[in-house]
């Protein structure tokens, strides 16, 4: 088993089933099974590999991260900027996007500027979910609008928040 440790905080397990439960990686499953998923934070794939356990392999997985998994739970992979590929380069549209950004405790600012916000709101059709684990007091107004908050999620310290579109895609 490979663990992903940054900064002394455990950001992805190898084998998604590892603390299932106990951590925000349980928790940012999507409570319906979607079609395709926009993993932005990727790390080692637990967030990915707990979506196909559960939902089954055919969800289509584009994973996001600045360094490559060694793991192929995604069916396809950006590795760069979030920020970027969210802002310029991503042409999908997903049921399912997970916002999972840290650098050790921290939230890169960028998730919270309006231009990012937006870029998400166009790409996410049904249901986002951000952890927010180290951030108990955020205000995230900014989301507000573009998205309806839905439900907030916590086991343990860590806390996940889900935010359904203002205009939801209806098509199947």
């Amino acid at each position: 088993m490979k663990t992903q440790i940054t900064d002394g905080i455990i950001q992805s397990w190898s084998f998604p089933q590892e603390n299932f439960g106990y951590t925000a990686h349980g928790l940012l499953v999507p409570p319906f099974p979607p079609s395709n998923a926009l993993i932005i934070g990727y790390g080692q794939g637990t967030v990915a590999g707990l979506i196909k356990l559960i939902w089954g392999t055919q969800v289509e997985i584009m994973g996001v991260d600045l360094v490559k998994s060694e793991l192929n739970g995604y069916d396809d992979f950006w590795c760069g900027d979030a920020n970027a590929f969210v802002k310029k380069y991503c042409l999908n549209r997903y049921d399912f996007v997970v916002i999972d950004l840290y650098n050790g405790r921290l939230i890169p600012t960028f998730v919270f500027e309006e231009e990012f916000v937006k870029a998400i709101a166009k790409i996410t059709r049904k249901l986002l979910a951000v952890n927010t684990t180290f951030y108990k007091e955020l205000d995230f107004g900014i989301y507000g609008e573009h998205f309806i908050p839905d439900a907030v999620k916590t086991v343990n310290q860590d806390r996940v928040l889900f935010l359904s579109p203002k205009s939801i895609d209806l098509k199947v």
